[in-house]
């Protein structure tokens, strides 16, 4: 079989769909704050990590590292926890509108390759396929527009909750991406907080729905419109 640009473009709507299943297990917004204290020459000095990960299934993970170090003899603990929702916050209710979008998006994913591939024996599936095709795309744009509008308000209003969470003293969040760092004489702390894999991965999904878009629309003749012969 002779590969043309069609096969190509249903090649990337099956990529497209494989990327929308995996940002339901990958993180969307990450929160994630280092914290040294006491410091040197006080022993142990100890180094705390700990990362908060929001999810679309589960909605946040959390992962704390601690490493204590006496003299030249590092000892480190990991241990991780899954939360439902963060206490005293309306972030689950915002995840879950997530959830939803997302899924009605990977929905219209699977059905533009169907479409089209059915397109054959009903020319009007074609049209519908291109019409998906670019629903896919509106969705999954305006749902990564809804994370970074609800997401740096809910967690501004959560301090509470992520102070629980992380252990440590959460800074004040109202931006969708940004850093604090907070000194005292006991301890440092820097908090990184943005977008992480699954929002950053819509946008890339989004290009490559457009080059499916594109080359499904260069189908080539069928073999009930054959190419006419030139006469002798």
């Amino acid at each position: 079989m002779r590969i043309n640009k069609f096969h190509i473009g249903i090649v990337l709507a099956i990529v497209c769909v494989g990327m929308l299943v995996s940002a339901f297990f990958v993180p969307w917004w990450t929160i994630e704050a280092d914290e040294r204290g006491p410091p040197p020459p006080a022993v142990p000095t100890v180094y705390v990590n700990s990362t908060h990960d929001f999810r679309l299934l589960g909605v946040s993970t959390s992962q704390l590292t601690e490493t204590r170090i006496p003299g030249d003899t590092p000892e480190e603990r990991t241990w991780s926890n899954s939360y439902s929702e963060i206490e005293d916050s309306e972030l689950d209710a915002h995840f879950q509108i997530l959830l939803v979008l997302v899924t009605v998006g990977t929905i219209l994913a699977v059905l533009f390759p169907v479409f089209h591939l059915l397109s054959r024996r009903k020319a009007v599936l074609k049209s519908l396929a291109l019409v998906l095709g670019f629903a896919v795309i509106f969705v999954m744009l305006g749902s990564a527009t809804y994370l970074h509008v609800n997401v740096p308000s809910e967690v501004g209003n959560s301090q509470a909750g992520l102070k629980e969470t992380l252990e440590i003293e959460a800074p004040d969040i109202q931006t969708f991406a940004g850093s604090d760092y907070d000194q005292t004489p006991l301890s440092a702390t820097e908090t990184t907080w943005g977008p992480s894999l699954g929002w950053y991965s819509t946008f890339v999904m989004c290009v490559i729905m457009l080059f499916a878009i594109w080359f499904t629309e260069s189908r080539p003749k069928t073999e009930e419109e054959p190419e006419e012969e030139p006469e002798d």
